[in-house]
């Protein structure tokens, strides 16, 4: 296994666009997909958290499960403030990370296979963020369940609409 100043100039080269291109790569797969997934359910909570709101505002009877629903809501934007504050804590320290190991494997301290080994490493993906975000999702699933019940209910006992 060769440092970084053991390889010809050419293979040097090589790595450096290597390493420029999987930093690159890793910074816009990440945030591209993690801004997708946190919009979705920034959205989607809110948005159901506002509907039941609404109907909450149009009707003097208000069944219980609605307000339960608009909670469980609620409570799955909580998660999705966590999750956004997970990731950018990981992406922070992935990226330190890999820039640390990139300036040791330039200073000949580490090789070409531990660089990319360690970073492979690094780079699995979080269980907690996967918790956090299925989390936030049944939660808008539950909460609108509940909300739709909740209208469903009022109207039959209520007869309302």
């Amino acid at each position: 296994m060769q440092n970084h100043s053991e390889f010809p100039l050419e293979v040097q080269r090589q790595h450096i666009d290597q390493v420029n291109q999987r930093w690159s790569q890793l910074y816009h797969l990440q945030k591209e997909w993690s801004d997708k997934a946190i919009n979705f359910l920034f959205l989607t909570n809110s948005g159901g958290a506002i509907a039941m709101l609404g109907f909450i505002g149009a009707t003097q009877h208000v069944h219980f499960l609605v307000v339960l629903g608009l909670g469980i809501m609620l409570l799955g934007l909580i998660f999705v403030g966590i999750l956004i504050a997970h990731v950018y804590h990981q992406m922070t320290r992935l990226f330190d990370a890999w820039r640390n190991e990139v300036k040791g494997y330039f200073q000949n301290k580490i090789t070409w296979e531990k660089l990319n080994k360690d970073d492979e490493l690094r780079s699995k993906d979080s269980i907690l963020n996967l918790c956090l975000a299925y989390i936030s999702l049944l939660c808008f699933i539950i909460g609108i369940t509940l909300g739709i019940l909740g209208f469903l209910v009022a109207n039959k006992f209520f007869n309302l609409g």
